[in-house]
């Protein structure tokens, strides 16, 4: 590809990075397909080859909850839920059409992947300072004010860090400037205090460092590990009011928020939130018959919490959305919408394994991983907040120069 068509292209990522944390999803979304229109009318209106099967599993999803909610719910508890399991699909379509005409080669995919990383760290740094009084605010304060998490900085950061054979043949200011960029997005992860973030970071750990259980390395994995794990479950930090402490609460209480069980009172449903409304979906969907179970109750549906809970300032009894994306899917549309969504996942992870640079298939694997868990939680790929550009990306190795598309 020569470099005006690179550089053209390039500018489009570096454009939809940049505006990423800055405007409401909605309009995201809307630029997005914008450009989506350019990029597909440019190619004649012909998607690349096999673009349908990354497409297709997230398509019938949408198709599966509509066909059960039309006409059943209010509208607007309908087109919420529509929005919300379409917004996906408007990711993945940009992304295809872009990496069907951009065709990266390993070396600039890397270099726009660390480069996406580091203008979301610096807009996260500005966002900060503009907060009055944020010197005096601890981590989790300053997360009412800015975005909740940033996986492309995290992924920027493990390039960085564990990919350094790769750091050194890009050579240039990646290879230059490698310290100050390890520091600045080390700063910035630090100041989300994402429990999600965390274990992106150790996933890409993992699959970057692929001989991690031979010989020697793993004796410095179980020695870091067992450093770490004795500060963390040290008395000053899990007693303490600062940040790290703070935020080892949240580790401590991940466990409970997956699935609550037995009886529990206002307090425990308070601390066990996500555990709850997880449980009651699931309930409710079993209580409904077998229908709901393999089909789910549709687009526009409500859980009924069976008491009002404050969320935000607020009190709410029914609500359109479940942090646990698998049971959010479970209750919309049922078992057969779980499946459809593996297959997904599934497919993505089979096309990355025809990507012929090692390293980017590591890296695009980890990020597929980290989904699939991140759905327990925070609704893995419908989050909009964290995972956009990260899908992005796993999308475009897909379609690089070096890789064999038969998806």
């Amino acid at each position: 590809m020569n470099k005006l068509k690179v550089r053209l292209y390039g500018g489009i990522i570096v454009f939809v990075a940049t505006i990423h944390p800055l405007v409401d999803h909605v309009i995201y979304s809307a630029i997005l397909l914008f450009l989506f229109a350019i990029l597909i009318t440019k190619n004649r209106w012909k998607l690349p080859h096999a673009s349908m099967t990354l497409i297709a599993p997230l398509s019938l999803i949408l198709l599966l909850g509509l066909l059960n909610g039309v006409l059943k719910y209010p509208a607007a508890d309908f087109l919420k839920d529509v929005y919300l399991h379409g917004r996906p699909i408007i990711v993945i379509l940009f992304a295809v059409a872009l990496g069907g005409g951009a065709k990266l080669g390993g070396n600039e995919y890397i270099k726009y992947l660390v480069m996406s990383g580091l203008i979301s760290s610096f807009i996260h740094f500005v966002e900060i300072i503009s907060i009055p009084g944020f010197i005096n605010m601890s981590v989790q304060e300053l997360r009412v004010h800015t975005n909740l998490s940033s996986w492309i900085e995290v992924l920027a950061l493990g390039v960085i860090l564990f990919a350094k054979g790769k750091v050194s043949e890009i050579g240039g200011w990646l290879q230059k400037y490698r310290m100050i960029f390890i520091v600045v997005l080390l700063i910035s992860i630090f100041m989300y205090g994402s429990r999600s973030m965390l274990l992106n970071f150790l996933l890409i750990f993992v699959f970057l460092n692929h001989n991690l259980l031979t010989g020697r390395n793993f004796l410095y994995f179980l020695v870091a590990c067992f450093l770490v794990a004795g500060f963390l479950l040290s008395p000053n930090v899990k007693n303490s009011e600062s940040s790290i402490g703070r935020f080892y609460e949240k580790l401590e209480k991940s466990k409970d928020e997956l699935f609550a069980t037995g009886e529990l009172t206002k307090a425990e449903i308070n601390t066990q939130w996500r555990g709850y409304e997880a449980r009651e979906a699931i309930e409710q969907t079993v209580a409904s018959g077998y229908y709901a179970i393999f089909m789910g109750s549709g687009y526009g549906s409500l859980l009924d919490l069976g008491m009002y809970q404050k969320l935000g300032d607020e009190d709410f009894r029914y609500i359109p959305k479940i942090h646990n994306g698998f049971v959010q899917l479970f209750f919309k549309v049922g078992i057969v919408g779980v499946v459809i969504y593996v297959y997904f996942l599934y497919s993505l992870s089979a096309a990355i394994s025809r990507v012929n640079d090692p390293v980017v298939v590591r890296i695009c694997r980890s990020q597929v991983a980290a989904l699939f868990l991140s759905t327990f939680t925070i609704s893995g790929v419908y989050n909009y907040i964290t995972v956009d550009l990260v899908v992005i990306f796993i999308i475009l190795s897909i379609y690089m120069s070096s890789s064999k598309v038969r998806v």
